[in-house]
């Protein structure tokens, strides 16, 4: 870590992080913004999962018990959609958690399949 104020362009680059104003309050701030940024990853994990797995049996449902055939342009329009709300989640107001956190695969995999049962 570097405390730069003036510092050249090869300085910064070479820095893991840099400050720029004086004192150590922006290290906080740093934190709560990568910790709330993780927040934001894990919610958008949570909602693909979840997501995916609704589009994925509804799929299936609809090719074998009306035996539905599915258009390239329906799909199409479907995934372009499922994009559009997945883009919502980049604005979350999420709050940064008071202590780290960790990506559990298998917290976030039942959390997506408990949202779908319940939608």
């Amino acid at each position: 870590m570097e405390i730069v104020k003036d510092a050249t362009g090869d300085a910064r680059s070479a820095s893991d992080i840099v400050l720029t104003e004086p004192g150590l309050s922006v290290i906080i701030s740093a934190v709560l913004t990568s910790r709330a940024i993780f927040q934001r990853m894990k919610n958008y994990t949570i909602y693909v999962v979840s997501i995916t797995i609704r589009i994925l049996l509804g799929f299936l449902l609809a090719a074998l018990i009306w035996k539905f055939d599915f258009s390239a342009f329906m799909v199409l329009i479907i995934a372009i959609l499922n994009d559009g709300t997945i883009m919502t989640t980049s604005k979350d107001r999420v709050k940064p958690s008071p202590v780290p956190d960790s990506s559990k695969l298998k917290e976030i995999f039942a959390t997506g399949v408990v949202l779908l049962a319940c939608s």
